[in-house]
């Protein structure tokens, strides 16, 4: 590991991160739990993106803090996946999740460095365990094929970017597999 970042390091700076995000929260008029738990999360999650040596910046369009805090959640649990690296090599930095949008999660070209979604928006889906709302890290994952990779929902029943990017992620993940577009 590179000098300053071995475990104690990471997590002497994740306490201190936690405690200067509880006592923001809490002068802001917050709870300590909630903005020491965002500020953590934070912290480990760009600490993840430096140990593969990438800079992947994630800027929000609207949304709220609790809302930008779980898509940084599910993009951590995503990038947690082997999809990782090519995804962290092929991602334009910074990555725009734009949380302004209604009704629907799309981006407008491919390859495309924006992701709109709305995340009220929960389309049910065909799966190997039945019909179920789409969750919002299925759908990231599904835009991120878009985006990264520039998969279309192309080939024998739409299913490209689902069979190479959204499928293999939920695959991981524990979550159940798409079986139709």
């Amino acid at each position: 590991m590179d000098k300053g970042r071995d475990c104690s390091d990471i997590v002497r700076r994740t306490d201190i991160a936690t405690a200067t995000g509880g006592v923001v929260a809490e002068l802001g008029g917050g709870k300590f739990a909630n903005g020491a738990l965002s500020a953590a999360f934070v912290y480990l999650f760009r600490e993840s993106m430096h140990t593969t040596r990438q800079a992947l910046k994630i800027q929000f369009r609207g949304g709220t803090k609790t809302e930008r805090v779980g898509v940084l959640s599910d993009l951590n649990d995503i990038f947690g996946t082997k999809r990782r690296a090519k995804m962290l090599s092929n991602t334009q930095s910074p990555l725009v999740i734009d949380l302004s949008v209604k009704n629907r999660a799309y981006i407008q070209n491919v390859p495309s460095d924006t992701i709109y979604i709305d995340l009220n928006f929960h389309p049910k889906i065909s799966t190997d365990s039945g019909s179920i709302p789409a969750t919002t890290r299925r759908i990231l994952s599904h835009e991120l094929g878009h985006s990264v990779f520039g998969a279309l929902d192309d080939g024998i029943n739409r299913m490209n970017n689902i069979n190479l990017n959204e499928n293999p992620i939920m695959n991981e993940l524990g979550m159940p597999l798409r079986l139709e577009y």
